[in-house]
């Protein structure tokens, strides 16, 4: 079977008020203790599998989960187990004689038990390998279900913590499953509670959050983006946007849960950032002739993306730039004064907890499930014709764009820096715009096309940083002569990186395009 959930993260503040909601339906209280088991050498993790063991009231149920094909769904297998079972892996000292044994062989059959025996499979005269307790939790659960228009969910928080070796993290979580019902029920309930409370959205699993805690590791590994989408060319087309909007929507949200927990990188930042580009690159890709995407994402699409930009620009400084300044000789020896991370701004954590964000994903998301979409202007084109004349479509509008970064590539020496700036986001909206078209491109001739636009495009992104730092130092010079260095190191360093641009040019140039 499957599941379809999402998580909402509660902040303190929020605690109360949240409990007193949940309490005008018919609550129940149910005590949750479970462990978490895997090999030593952490096969069902690597293969995205959790196994666990957990007490539910008076019994024993043990469940297997793995990923699903959705953001929000995953192949899930119970079974309850009785207590007699005997003792093992997921026993501690304390508890062993109660704990039932961890069996992976009750999940046999089901698609989740399948991806559990080829995790653990050895070649043949190998000793099957040990299951270890890893980490384990210890919540109260306060549950009750809702009914929505369109389906009934249950409403789940979780108070609680995870324990790895001594080590201890607080858990408190609003979880939304789907009982039964449209899948964007989900959505629209967590759209509400979500405003109401100031929760904010989380696809961090408690499995995920475990691993972490068990490892040590300070953040979990950045989520990247799948560049070519998984998708039938002659499938339905509007089934096909909603799955590109899924397969853009997961590096955001992945990144967004450890960025909003205060435990994101520089790295989380970016492939968040690459996220959102791509999710506008799709939005203009479709823009204008399609009936069911909501004008207004695009706007506030822009407007996330920009209140991250200044961390980003941080970011790049102090990673890269500033280092390099210094071993230049460069008379400043951290942030130069005045220019350090303002105190008072909004910073990346802020803003993806914020209400903003979190209705505009839950928007993106419930769209992705089948949500129903904004009326169909009159220019649209409607089915059956929309899914024959998607390719032409999307042909015609990639051949345009690709004119119109070809002829600023061509003039390039002579481009001004606003000018150059906006052809390195022409090829960033055009590499991911062509990416997310691969279903209906050819493979080959695609992939020579990429091949000449992603260095061009790192290329122009390094000119940028450029330039953006030596604005920085040029305001502050007049308050602090240091920065005069500065600002002629890095104009010549954008001199020498302005030419290092002319031979991905004249590749794109050069290159035939795949449409």
């Amino acid at each position: 079977m499957t599941e379809t959930e999402l998580k909402l993260q509660v902040p303190p503040e929020a605690r109360v008020a949240l409990i007193a909601s949940l309490r005008r339906g018919a609550l129940q209280r149910t005590r949750l203790r479970a462990v978490y088991v895997d090999t030593a050498d952490r096969r069902l993790a690597a293969a995205g599998i959790a196994l666990r063991m957990r007490q539910e009231g008076r019994r024993w149920m043990q469940t297997a989960k793995a990923a699903g094909e959705g953001l929000l769904e995953r192949l899930e297998h119970e079974v309850v187990v009785p207590i007699r079972a005997g003792a093992g892996a997921a026993a501690g000292p304390r508890d062993a004689r109660r704990v039932p044994m961890v069996d992976p062989a009750r999940h046999a059959g089901t698609p989740v038990g399948l991806r559990l025996a080829e995790a653990l499979a050895v070649p043949t005269g190998e000793p099957v390998p040990e299951l270890v307790a890893i980490y384990r939790t210890d919540v109260v659960r306060l549950h009750r279900p809702l009914r929505d228009a369109v389906g009934t969910v249950e409403l789940a928080l979780d108070i609680g913590s995870l324990e790895a070796d001594g080590r201890h993290e607080p858990l408190c979580e609003l979880e939304i499953e789907l009982l039964r019902g449209r899948p964007w029920a989900l959505t629209a309930v967590a759209t509400r509670w979500a405003g109401r409370h100031g929760l904010w959205l989380d696809p961090r699993s408690k499995a995920e959050r475990g691993e972490r805690l068990a490892r040590q590791w300070p953040s979990l590994p950045p989520v990247r983006a799948a560049a070519w989408p998984a998708l039938a060319p002659d499938g339905d087309a509007a089934s096909a946007r909603r799955r590109l909007v899924a397969a853009c929507l997961a590096p955001v949200l992945g990144n967004a849960g450890e960025m909003a927990g205060g435990r994101g990188t520089p790295e989380h930042l970016h492939q968040l950032r690459v996220g959102l580009r791509r999710l506008r690159a799709l939005l203009r890709l479709y823009r204008g002739w399609v009936a069911d995407v909501d004008p207004g994402w695009e706007a506030a699409l822009a407007e996330i993306f920009r209140a991250l930009g200044a961390q980003r620009d941080r970011d790049a400084l102090a990673l890269t730039l500033l280092p390099a300044l210094q071993a230049a000789g460069a008379p400043l020896s951290a942030w130069p004064a005045g220019y350090a991370p303002d105190p008072g701004a909004v910073l990346p954590p802020t803003v993806l907890r914020g209400p903003a964000f979190t209705r505009l994903m839950l928007s993106l998301l419930g769209f992705s499930l089948g949500a129903p979409g904004t009326p169909a202007p009159a220019t649209t084109t409607a089915a059956p014709h929309a899914d024959r004349e998607l390719p032409a479509r999307l042909h015609r509008r990639l051949a345009r764009w690709h004119r119109q970064a070809m002829r600023e590539a061509r003039c390039f020496d002579a481009l001004d820096e606003p000018a150059r700036h906006r052809l390195r986001k022409r090829i960033k909206r055009l590499r991911y715009a062509a990416e997310l078209s691969a279903p209906w491109l050819p493979r080959k001739p695609l992939r020579r096309y990429l091949a000449v636009l992603v260095p061009l495009q790192a290329a122009l992104g390094e000119l940028n940083d450029l330039r953006v730092a030596r604005e920085m130092f040029r305001r502050m010079a007049s308050d602090d002569p240091r920065a005069w260095f500065a600002v002629g190191w890095l104009s010549a360093r954008a001199e020498v990186q302005a030419r290092a641009c002319a031979a991905p040019l004249r590749a794109l140039r050069r290159q035939a395009t795949p449409w």
